[in-house]
Order: structure tokens, then C-alpha cells, then sequence
């Protein structure tokens, strides 16, 4: 019997006795008389204090039956806390559960609730971050106090919260007291509080991973000892951590996947490694270590599946195949077996040389002279050496021989750098690599020369080829880094336009082109640049030179071309039913198809494998043609082949599914033929008609979060710009034909409908303007059956929502007996159609058509489909609706070749205006009618005046005007409320429009009246009211800005004008003032200086005794003054 098994005993046993020491027995016995001594307690304490361990645990028991201790309990508790701590092996844990029961048995109440305190407050999350080797310490201590915490547990010396004092719990203890939950044991939340500290950190995982190794076989296996829902409560909280723990795993694996291809890309684009990242990756793979670690080890015994690690598993699919293709491999690398043992089949240094040459390399001391010739000659040898085997020979030798040093390797790479036979550079290339472990500098120098030669050559148009023979040798024995390699690819081909450079890497893929195109380490980095090459080589401008130069180097590298697809051949059975449905089918031809394909040899798996795919796949034919394709497929699978039947649905509600995982806006036609071949099915009978409410729901729901589409919430495959599902329920909504539904079948459709008018108000709004046609289209379609009001579209997102909240609360249900009528109905038809057959199922298509003819005209007429009028015209109805029927045929005709015909009459036939009797406000039956046959007639002269002699096409123009909207009724009804009594003639109600008919070159108008309530009439009425409305908008426009403009314009001249005037008068007055001045001045100078008399100014100079020298002095004197 094992330890463990004996300690299991021993559990059970102090469960008994801890139990029996709670409920008050004295369970403990102690010696007769205690020692109260103060040396003996004080020794005790301390005893405990330094730990407890197997050997001292009968001395504690002993000291615990003889010593008082009842003094010291307080200085007891808190050694045995402290001791406790330290407790990691198994045999001292399973002394200390002794010693503390012990301790209990004898103290109980006055000792273990301080304990168990101790322990839960020991669990308290720090509310700082600790230093690395805190942590440590931390989850050292937490993993022994939770191992010893769950082993008292088991022991019973621990019970729940209501054992411990309220004031002193901790926080989250504190929490499960006051909801009253204080009778759940200890350790569950004690576990999950441990569980919750720091989960994406992994500190915790080794903590439960010593705890599952100790106590999962107890946890996860059944235990009648223990409470079995406690134990429940542990096993859900150690799946839902594992559950963290496994997602952790996945999301750090991928981190540093994705972290290290990033740090590569980036080596690669600078040729340079990225240490910060690389260190943080570094950390990331030891948090990673630590959870898959745990997940090996606690998936298996929680029944949690283990992380999904992509990497892993393809190595190990690539391992398996790796024997089968290694020999296809080595061909592909190459040229010959020889070579491939020449860099492949690399020895290992200890493999060949003494482990005493390589320790005492050193030791071995010699004349320099002598060392100089002896490496001089293992030079010399590698230079001539032919095979692998001469390159191993010459390890050998300069390794026993005690070479290895400094010297040795400068003067190596000397005779590298001096080397003038580069082809010999390969038996070095195989040696250095052989010494890899011990040459790493020299290593390491050669190939940053040889990056700098690279770069040096790349921008400076030379070429050096011995270092690029040289450092293509070194890329086949994997010397060099990989982000070195591409880094020199890569900016090769970014700067393929510099001379010399195509001709670099040509003469680099010469060396090393098969290593590079087909190694695995090497090949995706090598085909990504390649097709960079094709993209610049058809993007970029090139000199012819270089162009033809790059097209000689990509044919050179013989890229492998995906094989051709063989195309199937088909039979010519197989081929004459493709024909028939894909051409042939229409209107009045699918019973001639049908009976055709039934004469098909049904037992050939070939012909009958076509016959599905034909029904399979609605694409193949017009919109207008799946309700005869649908039509066929009933007649086929009527009365047998009920597995084709099972298989053609099965296929086209898969199709459906896979539209709306997908998405493809490329395969919009397929998916709305899909979905109305879906509609044909329910209308027909094919399929149950209950099946088509879940369908609308799911094309609507399908991807959205919960399968609830929610304005606020974002859906992948449903974006709110995305109006497609739209489209799809409101198509399915027009091919329905209401009136085969039954009562409660059209509750649900109903209610359907308040919910998708909910969902087309989480979409972008407006809709566009087809896409609001259509819907209203359908919504008036399924109101003129039903005879119901509340199939409207909403105004808005909240009207939508009260609409769809009033139809869940006001759901209408059924009496049973209404219930069980409509079940045997059900039935009777169903025995009915059986026991007729196909006769009795083609000649119901007859009545089907025939009755469609009627429905149709009917409502073109504006009347009900119920009411019947003796006025009617029975010859005037089937001329109606054959010429409704020979329109349409011809339509489906041509639609067949072309894809857009197809859909604008698709579009035709879905948009046609019915008029109700009330949107006309007409009340006479006969004048309906009558209306209704001057449009049919009008359409009919209007497709024969553009077909043209000898024209058999429909005009698309044409086909598109007829598509009506609701506006129309609108309209009818405004014009019924303006008519006027004065204006009650021929005329009134009517558009004159003319009609030219081309005959050869001859043109002949025709004018005709148009009724106002017909399509074209309004079409054409409703534009020139646009366009008047336009153009008086415009002149407002133009009056309104050419008034501004003329006002703008005379105000800053009238402005301009008043300036001047302003300026010119304020520099005249300033004038005046100026002159005004100037003369106050004058006058008073005057009044201040009174002019003096000139004496001697006057002298006759004709008198001859003048004296002229007095008069010139008095003269000078005169004006001196």
C-alpha cells in the first residue's frame, strides 16, 4: 500500500476526531499534571517557531499532552503561522496537519479560528506590484499555506466562515458574510481567490499545478466522505481556470508567432535584428512555457481540451511525410548525391576530433615558426582538397596539431580576402562551418565585410563577384542570417532600375538559386520577392535592356506552374439536358422539357448525378424561368424518386446558408435565384409551407450576435451598409403566391414582417430607390390577397420597434378545432394529389396558369379577385391576358441572352402597377375594365413601334418604364381630388403623346391618348413637373444671386463715391483754413513791424554831380536794413 493510501487512512481518522473536538468532546488526552513552567513553554514556542518536520513531529505531540501552553496561545499562533509558511515537502506537511490538529483537538475555539484567520488574510492580494524575486516568494509561501489550507479542510480542522470572528475577515470573505453564505467551506473561496490574482501573468500556475498533482485524484474523483456539491463547486472552478489558462496558452502563442514574423519582416526590410523585440518575445515564450506547461498536465485531468497550437501540428503533419519526400527534396537542391553530402551531411567537431585536442588546444605550446608553417599548410590543403572527406582530414589535423588560436584565424581570413580561385572557397565554407562553434568571430567578420562589399555594390553600379560567390557558398552551408539574405534580395529588386544590379542578383541566384527557391527555410521569403520582381517588372518603366534582363532572370528561375485542369467531358445526354434547360425552357415549353428529361436513362448514375446538379442549381436559367424549373422538378418527383427530391432541397437550403457565410457580391444572381427557387418550392407544394418563416428569419438573422440583429451592434457578415438580405425577403415576399397560405401561416408571416421592417431600420438609411420600390411592391402584393391594413412599411426606427413589440404581445392563436380541420385538409390533399399523378399534377398547372391569367387581370382590371361582375367579358379577358402572356413569353425569350435582360424583367414583371378601384376612384366596373384594355393595348403598340420590321428584341428602356410604386396610387388619388366637372370631356383624364414608326427610311408620327393613372402617363407628367420645378427653382436662384450681386456691386460704388466726395471737401476746407491762416499771419505781422522809409533809396542819375560812391554805400546801407 502506498504513502498516499495510508495518509488517505489517516485523514478519515482526524476528520473523525476534529469533528468530535468541534462538538465539544474532549477528544485530546493530556498527562495527569501539566508542566506550567515558563523554560518549558518558552522552548516549546520556540521549537515551533524553527519548524516542523517529520523527525520533530512526536516531540511537538508530546510537549502539546505535557506542557500547559494555554497562557501562551497567542505566542503559539503566531510561530505556528510563521513555521507553517515554510512547509513544502509532503511527509513535513503531513507532520504539521498532525501537530495542528493536535493543537485543535485540545484548544479548538481558543486556537483554530485565529489560525484559519491567519491563513485567509494570508491570501489577501498585495495592492502593490512586487519585484520579481517578491513574487517568487510570494508563490512559494501561497503554495504551501493552499496545500495545508485544503489538507486541514480534509482533516476537518477547518469548517467555513461562521468558525471565524467577523471583524477581523478579509475583503472577500467579508463579501460571502454578509450575503449570508457563511456556511460554504473555506478552501472554495480561498481557491478562487488565488485563482483570480494576476491570470494572464501565469504566477499562479505553478501553484495549482502542486496542488492538482496533490490532491486531483481526491477533487476529480468520487468520494463519499466529502460533501459531494463543494466538491462540484471545486471541479467547475479549476475547468474554468484551465478553460483561462488554455485560451492564454493560444493567445500568447500566437503573440509571439506573430511578434517574431514581425521582428523577421523588419530584419529583412533593414538587415538589422530588433532586439527590443526580440527580447520581449523572449519573455512572452517563458509566460508561454509556464501555461502549456500546466494545460500538458491539468487538461487531461480537468477534460478540458488542450490548446490548439497551429505550428505544432504542422510539424507534425510535415513530419510524417518528411522520409517519403526527402529524396525528391535532395533532387530538387542538388545536382547530384555528392554535393548533397558535401553541404548537408556536416560532422560533428567531437565526432572527429579528440576531446583531449579540443580541451588542450591551448596547452600546447609551440614555435611560433612552426605553428606559421603548419597553418600556412593547412591553408595550402584547402585549397586543393576534391571531397568532403579531404576537408574532414584537415579539421582533424589543425586541431590536433593545436591551431586553434588568434593567429590562426586572422591569417584564415587574410587568405580569404587574398583568395583569387573563388570556386575553391566551398572546402573553407565546409570548414568553417565544421568550427562554427569555436570560429564564430571570424564567422561573424566575414560576413559584415561581405554586407558592406553588398551594399557598396548595390548604389555604386560595380560589381565585385568573388565576395557574391563567396557569401552565395556561405547562404548553402546556412551561415548567414536570413534577414542578411533578403535584406540584400529585397533592396536588389527595389532598386532593379540601378545599373548592375539585375546583373548582382542574377549572379547571387546563379550560386544559390536552388537552396534559396526550394529549402524550407528559405522559400516563402524567396517567392514573395520574387513576385514583388513581377510586379515592379509590370508596373515599372524600364530601358529595354533592363527589361529584357529581368525577364531572362525570372525565366531562369523555372517557377513551378500549377497543372492545367482538365476539362470534363461531358455526355451528349448530359449536354442535350444542359441545352434544354438552359435554352429551351420557358413558358410554354417546360411540359415538352419535362417530359423529355423523363425519357432520360434514369439508371445511369452519370445521367442521374447531372439531373441533380441541373435541379440542384437554379443560376443556370432566367428569374423568370425557375417557376417552370420548379414546375418540372414536381412533375419529376411526384410520385418517386423521393431521394432526388430530399437531395435538391437539401443542396439549394445549403446553397442558401453558404450565400450568407460568404457574402460574395460576385454571386448576388445566384444567391437571389437560389432564394426564389426556394419560394417556388413552398408555392408549389414541393416543400412544406412551414418551412418558409424560418427561412426569412435566418436570411435576415443568419451572423448576427444571439441570431438578434441590433442597430448598435456590429455584424460581419451583415454590415449596415449592406441592404442585400433586403432584397432577397422582399423578392421571396413577391414570388409568394399569399393565397395557398393558410390562417396561422399568415399570423407568422405577419408577424415576420413587423420584425424585418425592425431589421431594415438597422441598416444605413435611405434604401435606394429600386430597393424601397420593391419592398413596397411586395408589401402591396401580399395586402391585396390578405385584405389586411397592418403590412405597411414604418416611418421610423422607433415606430418599427413599437410595431414589432405590439405584434410579440398581440400574438393571435388558433381554436384546436380550426387546427385539426386544416390538418385533415392537409391530408386530403395531400392522398389527392397522390392517387392522381402526374396527369392530374399537369393539368392543375393548366387550371394554375389559367387562373393566374384571370388573377392578373383582374387586378390590372382594379378589381378584387373575388368579384364577379355579369358586365365582364370573358373574350375581352383571355385577349387581355394572352396579350399579358405573349408579351411576357417574348420577354422571357430574349432574357436568355443576356444576364441583365434577365434581371431588368425580372424587375418588369415584380413592379407592374395594380390598381385598386378606391386608388382610381372610379365605381363603374365597366369604364375599369376598359381603362385597364387601353393600357394593355398601349404597352403592346408601344413594344411593337421600338421592336421595329426586323427586330425581335425587347427594348430595356421600355421594360423598366413599367415598373410601378406605390407612388403612383398617390398620385391617382391627388389627380381624382383635383378633377373638376368643367373638364368632363373626351379628353379629360388623357395624355396626347405621338409615336414615331420608322418603316425603311420613312417616319410616320401617330398621336394616341395615354389615360393619366397609366405608368408612362405619370412618369412622363411627374418629370416635367420636375423639371419646371427645377428651372423656377434655378431662376429663383439666378434672380436672387444676380440681385445680391447687383447690390453688392452698386453699394461699394456708391460707397467709393461718398469717400471721394467726403475726402475731396475736407481737403478743401483744410485749404481755406491754410490760406486763412497764412493771411492772419501777414496782418499781424504787419502790425508788429511797421515798414521803414528808404532815404537814400532815391537818387537821379542823370545829375552830373552825383556822387556814386555815396550812392552805392547807401544803396548796400538800405539793404543791410
Amino acid at each position: 500500500m502506498s504513502r498516499t493510501d495510508d495518509f488517505e487512512k489517516r485523514r478519515v481518522e482526524l476528520y473523525k476526531a476534529n469533528s468530535r473536538a468541534w462538538a465539544g468532546e474532549d477528544v485530546f488526552k493530556t498527562g495527569a499534571s501539566l508542566d506550567t513552567s515558563l523554560k518549558k513553554n518558552t522552548a516549546f514556542i520556540k521549537r515551533i517557531r524553527a519548524g516542523i518536520t517529520k523527525e520533530s513531529e512526536k516531540q511537538f505531540i508530546d510537549g502539546i499532552r505535557s506542557t500547559s501552553l494555554e497562557k501562551y496561545l497567542n505566542e503559539i499562533s503566531s510561530a505556528l503561522c510563521e513555521s507553517l509558511g515554510k512547509v513544502s515537502k509532503n511527509v513535513d506537511l503531513q507532520s504539521a496537519v498532525e501537530v495542528v490538529s493536535s493543537l485543535h483537538q485540545r484548544f479548538t475555539t481558543k486556537f483554530t479560528p485565529f489560525i484559519e484567520l491567519y491563513f485567509v488574510n494570508s491570501f489577501v492580494h498585495p495592492t502593490e506590484k512586487l519585484a520579481k524575486k517578491e513574487e517568487k516568494d510570494q508563490a512559494t509561501k501561497t503554495r504551501n499555506l493552499l496545500k495545508l489550507t485544503m489538507e486541514l479542510y480534509l482533516t476537518g480542522v477547518f469548517r467555513n466562515l461562521d468558525d471565524m470572528p467577523d471583524s477581523e475577515l478579509p475583503l472577500f470573505l467579508m463579501k460571502l458574510k454578509n450575503a449570508k453564505k457563511g456556511d460554504i467551506p473555506v478552501i472554495i473561496p480561498v481557491l478562487k481567490q488565488v485563482m483570480s490574482y494576476e491570470p494572464d501573468s501565469g504566477i499562479t500556475l505553478s501553484v495549482m499545478t502542486s496542488f492538482l498533482k496533490r490532491f486531483g485524484s481526491i477533487i476529480f474523483e468520487d468520494n463519499p466522505r466529502h460533501e459531494e456539491n463543494y466538491m462540484i463547486f471545486i471541479r467547475r472552478l479549476f475547468k474554468s481556470y484551465t478553460e483561462n489558462a488554455v485560451a492564454f496558452t493560444e493567445k500568447y502563442y500566437k503573440n509571439i508567432i506573430k511578434m517574431k514574423a514581425t521582428a523577421k519582416v523588419i530584419a529583412i526590410k533593414t538587415g538589422k535584428i530588433v532586439e527590443n523585440m526580440e527580447n520581449t518575445a523572449d519573455e512572452l515564450d517563458l509566460i508561454f512555457q509556464e501555461f502549456k506547461g500546466y494545460c500538458e498536465y491539468a487538461c487531461p485531468m480537468v477534460g478540458v481540451e488542450l490548446p490548439k497550437l497551429e505550428a505544432e501540428m504542422e510539424k507534425g503533419e510535415t513530419s510524417k511525410v518528411t522520409l517519403v519526400q526527402q529524396t525528391q527534396k535532395s533532387n530538387q537542391l542538388w545536382d547530384n548525391e555528392d554535393m548533397r553530402r558535401f553541404y548537408e551531411d556536416i560532422p560533428n567537431l567531437e565526432s572527429i576530433v579528440s576531446k583531449e585536442a579540443i580541451e588542450s588546444v591551448n596547452s600546447k605550446i609551440q614555435v611560433s615558426d612552426v605553428k606559421g608553417a603548419k597553418i600556412v599548410d593547412i591553408i595550402s590543403r584547402l585549397d586543393i582538397a576534391e571531397t568532403a572527406k579531404d576537408v574532414d582530414d584537415i579539421v582533424v589535423d589543425f586541431w590536433e596539431w593545436g591551431l586553434s588560436n588568434r593567429a590562426s584565424r586572422n591569417r584564415l581570413s587574410k587568405h580569404i580576402v587574398e583568395l583569387k580561385d573563388v570556386s575553391k572557397f566551398k572546402n573553407i565554407a565546409r570548414f568553417l562551418k565544421i568550427n562554427q562553434k569555436y570560429f564564430e568571430k571570424c564567422i561573424e567578420d566575414l560576413i559584415t565585410r561581405l554586407d558592406k562589399s553588398f551594399r557598396f555594390q548595390i548604389h555604386h553600379d560595380t560589381i565585385t563577384e568573388k565576395d557574391i560567390i563567396i557569401f552565395s557558398e556561405l547562404i548553402k552551408f546556412k551561415m548567414v542570417p536570413i534577414h542578411v539574405i533578403f535584406h540584400k534580395i529585397r533592396t536588389l529588386i527595389l532598386n532593379i532600375e540601378v545599373n548592375g544590379n539585375i546583373d548582382l542578383l542574377s549572379l547571387m541566384f546563379e550560386g544559390c538559386s536552388k537552396i534559396l527557391l526550394y529549402d524550407d527555410e528559405y522559400k516563402d521569403y524567396t517567392r514573395e520577392l520574387i513576385q514583388l520582381l513581377v510586379q515592379l517588372y509590370k508596373t515599372k518603366k524600364f530601358s529595354h535592356s533592363d527589361k529584357l534582363a529581368v525577364r531572362v532572370f525570372l525565366l531562369s528561375l523555372k517557377p513551378q506552374r500549377p497543372r492545367a485542369q482538365k476539362k470534363m467531358e461531358l455526355l451528349k445526354e448530359e449536354r442535350f439536358l444542359l441545352y434544354l434547360i438552359k435554352t429551351q425552357l420557358n413558358k410554354k415549353t417546360y411540359k415538352i422539357v419535362s417530359n423529355t428529361i423523363k425519357c432520360a436513362d434514369w439508371n445511369n448514375l452519370t445521367i442521374y448525378n447531372r439531373i441533380e446538379k441541373i435541379f440542384s442549381n437554379a443560376a443556370d436559367v432566367s428569374y423568370m424561368n425557375i417557376k417552370y424549373l420548379a414546375s418540372i422538378f414536381k412533375d419529376l418527383t411526384l410520385n418517386s424518386n423521393h431521394s432526388l427530391r430530399t437531395v435538391v432541397v437539401d443542396q439549394v437550403i445549403e446553397d442558401i446558408t453558404v450565400g450568407l457565410e460568404n457574402n460574395d457580391y460576385q454571386s448576388s444572381r445566384t444567391r437571389i435565384a437560389q432564394c426564389i427557387y426556394f419560394t417556388e418550392f413552398v408555392n408549389q407544394n414541393i416543400i412544406s409551407k412551414d418551412l418558409l418563416v424560418p427561412m426569412l428569419y435566418k436570411i435576415v438573422c443568419f451572423g448576427h450576435s444571439n441570431n438578434y440583429p441590433n442597430k448598435n451592434t456590429y455584424a460581419e457578415l451583415d454590415p449596415p451598409d449592406d441592404h442585400f438580405r433586403i432584397r432577397l425577403v422582399s423578392l421571396m415576399l413577391n414570388r409568394l403566391q399569399p393565397d395557398i397560405l393558410k390562417k396561422n401561416q399568415i399570423s407568422l408571416i405577419i408577424t415576420f414582417i413587423k420584425f424585418f421592417n425592425y431589421y431594415i431600420f438597422t441598416k444605413d438609411q435611405p434604401l435606394s430607390v429600386d430597393l424601397d420600390s420593391n419592398l413596397s411592391e411586395a408589401y402591396e402584393h401580399l395586402r391585396k390577397y390578405w385584405k389586411v391594413d397592418n403590412v405597411t412599411k414604418p416611418k421610423s426606427y422607433s415606430e418599427a420597434v413599437a410595431e414589432l413589440q405590439s405584434a410579440l404581445s398581440t400574438k393571435p392563436t388558433e381554436s384546436n378545432e380550426e387546427k385539426d380541420k386544416e390538418a385533415l385538409d392537409e391530408d386530403d390533399n395531400d392522398a389527392s394529389e397522390a392517387s392522381d399523378g402526374s396527369e392530374a399534377s399537369s393539368e392543375s398547372d393548366e387550371e394554375d396558369d389559367e387562373s393566374d391569367g384571370e388573377v392578373d387581370m383582374n387586378e390590372a382590371i382594379g378589381l378584387k379577385p373575388v368579384v364577379q361582375d355579369n358586365n365582364y367579358d370573358e373574350s375581352e379577358s383571355d385577349d387581355g391576358g394572352s396579350g399579358e402572356d405573349e408579351s411576357g413569353d417574348d420577354s422571357e425569350d430574349n432574357s436568355e441572352n443576356d444576364d441583365s435582360d434577365e434581371s431588368d424583367i425580372e424587375e418588369g414583371k415584380h413592379e407592374v402597377v395594380l390598381d385598386d378601384d378606391n386608388d382610381d376612384g372610379m365605381d363603374d366596373p365597366d369604364q375599369a375594365f376598359h381603362e385597364a384594355k387601353l393600357d394593355i393595348e398601349f404597352k403592346k403598340i408601344l413594344d411593337e413601334s421600338l421592336q421595329g420590321n426586323n427586330s425581335s428584341s425587347v427594348n430595356k428602356g421600355l421594360l423598366s418604364d413599367r415598373i410601378g410604386t406605390p407612388e403612383s396610387i398617390l398620385y391617382k388619388l391627388k389627380n381624382s381630388e383635383d378633377s373638376s366637372p368643367e373638364n368632363s370631356d373626351k379628353s379629360v383624364g388623357r395624355i396626347k403623346f405621338t409615336l414615331l414608326n420608322r418603316a425603311g427610311k420613312k417616319v410616320q408620327p401617330k398621336n394616341i391618348l395615354v389615360p393619366e393613372s397609366s405608368k408612362i402617363a405619370m412618369n412622363v407628367t411627374k418629370e416635367q413637373e420636375r423639371l419646371r420645378a427645377e428651372r423656377d427653382k434655378i431662376k429663383n436662384y439666378v434672380f436672387r444671386y444676380s440681385a445680391l450681386i447687383a447690390g453688392v456691386a452698386y453699394g461699394f460704388t456708391h460707397d467709393l463715391s461718398l469717400k471721394a466726395a467726403h475726402a475731396k471737401k475736407k481737403e478743401e476746407e483744410e485749404y481755406q483754413r491754410r490760406i486763412k491762416l497764412i493771411a492772419e499771419a501777414k496782418e499781424q505781422y504787419k502790425l508788429t513791424h511797421p515798414p521803414k522809409k528808404d532815404e537814400s533809396a532815391s537818387f537821379d542819375l542823370e545829375n552830373p554831380n552825383l556822387d556814386f560812391a555815396k550812392a552805392i554805400e547807401s544803396a548796400i546801407a538800405s539793404l543791410d536794413n
